[in-house]
């Protein structure tokens, strides 16, 4: 909602100043709470957590049952959970990085810094490797998994497309997802060797969205010199 029309002799300094504020979110000292809460340093230590056994803050030792577990890649009453951040959240699709690469396009006419456009193109590129790794927790192959993943995108998008129409195919969603928690925990799909191989395959491309945030960033800050 407007409530006056906008100061537009402000923009400029507005969106250099939203630029450099994502870059010390990645780059300095986080605002609130631990430092591997923010930035870099949280992507190195998520991709440790999910491979590390001993740490008792770890996926193995912090998920150990299926329940808990389940939870964390397909949401709880509590939080959406690995597939919601990353799907249906904010505007989803990708924990909004194709928005922010637009925004940086933008940004990149409005202040005359054309390497701005580089930087959005590493975040398409992060984009990606966040619906990739949507994927490895939730894998093809395993039919539950898919249907489960579906389900939530599926919701999401009957609520942004028809909202209040779409009540009652949303809420057999919710029963149907429901279901789905109910079979996975008396029988959970996946072996313990295959769960291990998942949270490996979840840190490397943990990794690899830190690696292509961190030449975003790089870019980012040469490109506002």
């Amino acid at each position: 909602m407007t409530l006056a029309p906008p100061d537009l002799s402000k923009l400029k300094d507005a969106v250099q100043s939203g630029i450099w504020q994502c870059i010390q979110l990645y780059t300095e000292k986080s605002p609130k709470g631990a430092t591997t809460n923010f930035g870099f340093a949280a992507y190195r230590h998520w991709a440790n957590m999910l491979t590390n056994t001993r740490n008792t803050k770890s996926w193995a030792r912090f998920f150990p049952a299926v329940p808990a577990l389940w939870a964390a890649l397909a949401g709880s009453g509590m939080s959406p959970g690995l597939l919601g951040w990353i799907h249906t959240w904010g505007l989803g699709d990708g924990m909004e990085r194709g928005a922010y690469a637009d925004f940086l396009d933008e940004a990149a006419n409005l202040l005359k810094r054309p390497n701005l456009a580089a930087a959005a193109m590493f975040f398409r590129q992060s984009r990606q490797a966040w619906l990739e790794l949507s994927y490895a927790a939730m894998p093809d192959d395993v039919s539950l998994c898919r249907e489960t993943r579906e389900l939530i995108i599926q919701q999401r998008r009957l609520f942004v497309d028809q909202g209040e129409v779409s009540l009652a195919e949303r809420k057999a969603i919710n029963a149907r997802l429901k279901e789905i928690r109910s079979a996975i925990e008396k029988s959970f799909p996946l072996s313990s060797a295959q769960v291990l191989a998942m949270r490996e395959q979840m840190s490397r491309i943990v990794m690899k969205i830190h690696d292509l945030e961190f030449e975003a960033i790089k870019t980012m800050q040469i490109s506002m010199r």
